[in-house]
């Protein structure tokens, strides 16, 4: 399975949201590669970039920009899948297009995985792998249930979803892990999405970090530094890492030739 092209590319990063309101959580990250290098151009929440913070038509905006544009790498920040033994499909693409079929709401969606485990929160081996949360775990149900069915369902015939989707479109998304790519670097992975002057304070040091360890680049840096440092929640910061996570898995020699459930997917970092 061939790598994106990483000679010209652009590479957004983005940090999603089920929430009702999810124009004012959704962060996009966007950026370009240049001479193999990652130039992190602008990071904006969705209500700006889109003019919305209701849900669906914030969802609908999102995947009209993603459907959008030339060669591009984007990390999405939201499980694509559930553990082998609840998909109850052959592949991940029959798992994401019945998705709609089986589920009518995140609280169904969750009851329903709940009771086929017998209460237990169980993760796929990716999860295990980057230390992620079950995917219907009640903190993150909504991002799952949203992701799959009002972002990957309607973009399937668009773009490769990698690496259990290679249709060969020259638009391609993965599943990211923000929190896994501050540990790898060792910097704060807790406590950076606090409201407090302790959390302004992490994301500020893991802004600078991730400049520092990778040498990524920020235009109008002290401007998005102050993004990144005033939006507490750490929802810029993580659009921000995974836009990262994106590029890092776009420029390295073959990076998509990885050992994968194909019904689970799997998570870049």
């Amino acid at each position: 399975m061939a790598a994106p092209d990483a000679s010209a590319h652009d590479v957004h990063g983005i940090d999603f949201s089920g929430a009702s309101d999810a124009g004012r959580k959704v962060w996009i990250a966007s950026g370009t590669v240049e001479d193999g290098e990652l130039h992190v151009q602008r990071c904006r929440s969705a209500a700006d970039l889109f003019g919305t913070t209701d849900r669906e038509a914030t969802h609908e905006a999102l995947v009209d920009f993603l459907r959008d544009g030339g060669p591009t790498t984007v990390g999405l920040d939201a499980p694509f899948s559930l553990p082998g033994e609840l998909v109850d499909a052959d592949s991940w693409e029959a798992f994401v297009r019945g998705f709609d079929d089986r589920f009518d709401d995140p609280e169904e969606f969750r009851e329903t995985c709940l009771e086929r485990t017998d209460g237990e929160n169980r993760r796929r081996d990716a999860d295990e792998r980057v230390g992620g949360l079950c995917p219907y775990d009640i903190r993150v149900h909504k991002q799952t249930f949203y992701a799959v069915r009002d972002v990957l369902e309607p973009l399937l015939d668009d773009v490769s979803v990698l690496p259990m989707h290679d249709t060969g479109a020259k638009r391609t998304l993965l599943e990211v892990y923000p929190t896994a790519v501050l540990e790898q670097f060792a910097l704060f992975a807790e406590g950076y999405k606090e409201s407090s002057d302790r959390g302004a304070r992490r994301r500020g040091r893991n802004f600078d970090g991730l400049e520092r360890c990778t040498g990524v680049e920020y235009a109008d840096r002290e401007s998005l530094r102050e993004t990144v440092v005033e939006n507490s929640g750490g929802d810029a910061l993580d659009a921000i890492l995974a836009a990262y996570a994106a590029y890092d898995n776009a420029v390295t020699d073959d990076p998509l030739d990885v050992e994968y459930d194909a019904v689970e997917g799997y998570v870049y970092i």
